[in-house]
């Protein structure tokens, strides 16, 4: 009976430390989505940044008009 009983607790013990690792893993999993969304918005606001200054650059060209002697050369 007692092998019965260290067996069942092992199994127990096991059953316990699967848990934790399953839950280690889930928190790790949760914490790199969250640091690659922070990582993708940061990139998203970045080129955003950079395509608007581009858009006003040729905004400012176009509202120049080609009679201006600065374009031409």
């Amino acid at each position: 009976m007692t092998d019965l009983a260290q067996f069942r607790q092992a199994l127990q013990d096991l059953t316990r430390q699967v848990d934790e690792l399953e839950k280690i893993k889930n928190d790790f999993h949760r914490h790199m989505l969250d640091t690659e969304q922070r990582n993708f918005n940061l990139i998203l606001s970045k080129a955003s940044g950079v395509v608007r200054a581009e858009v006003d650059v040729y905004e400012r060209i176009a509202n120049k008009g080609l009679a201006d002697p600065v374009l031409e050369q």
